[in-house]
């Protein structure tokens, strides 16, 4: 599995460089998108010229299986506007998907083994699916 980190700049709209207190959760989004994950994170990076969307995650993962990191696992995504709190406990995994290809199982597969090792979480209880139009 090869994960490329291309970080988001620092801003308050997308990435704040807050510390994430403890990683207790991930939540995962899937949203249908025919954008590549290096597209859909420059969308995300020009969230920083408006004033009133606040969006980030960690990880992107589209329809070939790329796995994008934007965001240090260490910093907050600011993924849940409704919940705020969550954003402090969660990593944040996007998957996209359209209407030809399902979302690449084997790279979501992957990186949740990984991240559910390296914080000792438990899938059944621990990982959060959610479906999503928004985006």
């Amino acid at each position: 599995m090869k994960i490329l980190r291309y970080y988001l700049s620092k801003n308050e709209m997308t990435r704040r460089n807050e510390k994430i207190d403890r990683i207790e959760k991930i939540v995962i989004y899937k949203v249908k998108s025919s954008k590549t994950a290096l597209e859909y994170r420059l969308y995300i990076e020009n969230l920083k010229k408006q004033e009133d969307i606040y969006f980030s995650v960690h990880y992107i993962i589209d329809q070939k299986g790329n796995i994008l990191n934007i965001i240090p696992e260490k910093e907050i995504s600011i993924h849940d506007e409704k919940n705020i709190h969550i954003n402090y406990m969660t990593i944040s995994i996007l998957i996209l998907e359209n209407e030809k290809e399902n979302f690449h199982k084997l790279s979501v597969n992957q990186l949740l083994e990984k991240l559910i090792k390296k914080y000792h979480l438990n899938f059944d209880k621990d990982v959060i699916i959610k479906d999503t139009s928004f985006m």
